[in-house]
C-alpha cells in the first residue's frame, strides 16, 4: 500500500491518514493529511502539522496521535486518552536508549541505560524484563529470571494501562511456570488493546500450559 487509492483498493479503507516527517537541525516536523478515498479521486479532507524538538521525540508521537483523533473527530473518555499515551517518557535520553537496537547484551545495557536515565519509564522497564527473558531462554541460566520477572513486574506497577508491559509480564510468567497469572496478564492486555494479536497467541499458549 503506497497510496490512499492502493488503501481503499487492497483494504477497503474509506478514510486514509498519510503524512511525512522532516528534519530540520534540532526539530522534527510531522505533516499529516486525512484523505476521503470513496468515489473517483481521493479528496483530502483536513491536514496538520505538528513542528517539535527532536528532545521531545516521545512527546511529539503523543501529539500525533491526538491530533489524529481530534482530525477523526472521535470522543475519547478520559481513562481512553490515558491508554493512547500510556507508557511515555519526557526524558529524552531515555527514549533514545530505547531506541537502540541490536543484540540481548546490547538491549540490556539500552534498556538499563534508558530506566537510568527515567525511573518511572514503564515501558523500557517492559523491554529490559523482556531482554532478560530472551537472555534465560538463550542461556538456561535460571538467574536471569529474576530480573526478567522483577521488571517486568515494574512496568506494570508503574503503567497498568500499558498493555505491552502486561504481555511482556505474562510472558515470563508463564515461561516460568505460572500459566494462571499469565492469563490474568493477556487478559488485561485484551481489555486495554482488543486488537493486540501478541496478547491473543500469548493467551493461547498459557491456556495450552493449564491443561
Amino acid at each position: 500500500v503506497a497510496s490512499p487509492t492502493d488503501a481503499r483498493k487492497v483494504l477497503g479503507a474509506n478514510l486514509v491518514v498519510t503524512g511525512s516527517v522532516q528534519r530540520f537541525g534540532q526539530r522534527f516536523r510531522v505533516t499529516m493529511n486525512l484523505v476521503q478515498v470513496r468515489g473517483k479521486e481521493p479528496r483530502q479532507l483536513d491536514s496538520g502539522m505538528i513542528d517539535n524538538l527532536i528532545a521531545n521525540m516521545s512527546i511529539l508521537q503523543d501529539e500525533a496521535v491526538m491530533w489524529i483523533v481530534d482530525m477523526l473527530q472521535l470522543r475519547l473518555l478520559p481513562q481512553e486518552k490515558q491508554v493512547l499515551v500510556a507508557g511515555r517518557t519526557s526524558v529524552s535520553e531515555a527514549y533514545a536508549d530505547y531506541l537502540v537496537e541490536g543484540n540481548l547484551d546490547r538491549a540490556i545495557g539500552a534498556f538499563s541505560a534508558a530506566v537510568d536515565h527515567d525511573s518511572l519509564y514503564a515501558l523500557a522497564y517492559a523491554g529490559l524484563g523482556e531482554a532478560y527473558w530472551r537472555k534465560y531462554r538463550d542461556t538456561t541460566d535460571p538467574q536471569w529470571t529474576v530480573p526478567a520477572i522483577d521488571n517486568g513486574r515494574r512496568a506494570v506497577a508503574l503503567d497498568s494501562l500499558l498493555a505491552p508491559a502486561r504481555v511482556t509480564l505474562g510472558l515470563i510468567l508463564n515461561g516460568t511456570g505460572k500459566p494462571e497469572r499469565a492469563v490474568a496478564q493477556f487478559d488485561r492486555a485484551i481489555e486495554l488493546e482488543p486488537k493486540n494479536a501478541t496478547a491473543y497467541r500469548s493467551l493461547a499458549s498459557a491456556y495450552a500450559a493449564l491443561d
